[in-house]
């Protein structure tokens, strides 16, 4: 299977490491971000293959990022 480009984005440094760990021992590449308009912003420049993303985030809460 061919190695997926996931993003995360989620607050929470703490639970976002701990996906992103397991996501990479899966064998998948892993971006993330801390916040809706880092994760926009990495969404268009790395154009990954699945967004995780939390609801309730700084500066763009994922709802408005999964829209926009």
């Amino acid at each position: 299977m061919a190695q997926r480009r996931i993003l995360i984005v989620e607050d929470e440094a703490t639970l976002r490491r701990i996906v992103a760990d397991a996501l990479e021992e899966a064998g998948h590449s892993v971006i993330t971000a801390s916040d809706g308009a880092e994760g926009l912003r990495l969404f268009r420049q790395e154009q990954p293959h699945l967004v995780i993303a939390d609801i309730m985030l700084p500066k763009m809460d994922g709802y408005e990022m999964v829209r926009t």
